[in-house]
């Protein structure tokens, strides 16, 4: 059997959105540059997973942010019916707006490339304001002073201390809602 061409005249390169399986990207990408497309990216962030072997350890992992997408510069026309046929599987479709796929500015694929950044930060804003520090006015979540509004006097250890209209008080940070 022989091969189609997947690509016909060069053109000015253009970024664009490939649609591949969930967790296929790295078998795309692999296949794109064995057909000579040096430039394919899929947003992912560094996690750290325990270490069943030695507890207190973490191992790095690359986990991908948004699956199933794959960003690809292409300087050459692509033919796409035959580009997915020819990936068996490891390409399904490209983004597209009725017929016609959707090509990315350089500028749009930057703000892309600052997702995994963005992401780290908004995740952080939401620990430091659910924090309890003392100063802070919490609501009690549990136990028979459950529904109360207290102001935190001290945290030590995960225990929060604070004074209460019957005297001192202490509650588990878990039961404290900010």
């Amino acid at each position: 059997m022989m091969h189609q061409p997947i690509f016909a005249e060069t053109w000015a390169p253009a970024w664009f959105v490939l649609l591949v399986p969930p967790q296929g990207e790295l078998a795309a990408t692999a296949w794109l540059s064995r057909q000579g497309i040096a430039e394919a990216w899929h947003p992912t962030e560094m996690i750290y997973v325990r270490n069943r072997f030695k507890p207190g350890k973490r191992i790095p992992r690359i986990k991908p942010i948004a699956t199933g997408y794959l960003f690809t510069r292409l300087d050459r026309r692509p033919i796409w019916p035959w580009m997915f046929d020819q990936s068996r599987g490891k390409i399904s479709d490209v983004m597209r707006v009725g017929e016609s796929p959707i090509a990315l500015r350089d500028a749009d694929l930057m703000r892309m490339k600052e997702l995994p950044e963005r992401l780290r930060a908004l995740r952080q804003a939401a620990i430091d304001a659910s924090t309890i520090r003392p100063g802070d006015m919490a609501t009690i979540t549990g136990g028979h002073m459950d529904g109360w509004t207290i102001r935190v006097d001290s945290v030590k250890g995960g225990v929060a201390f604070f004074e209460a209209p019957i005297g001192q008080g202490k509650v588990d940070v878990e039961r404290l809602v900010k």
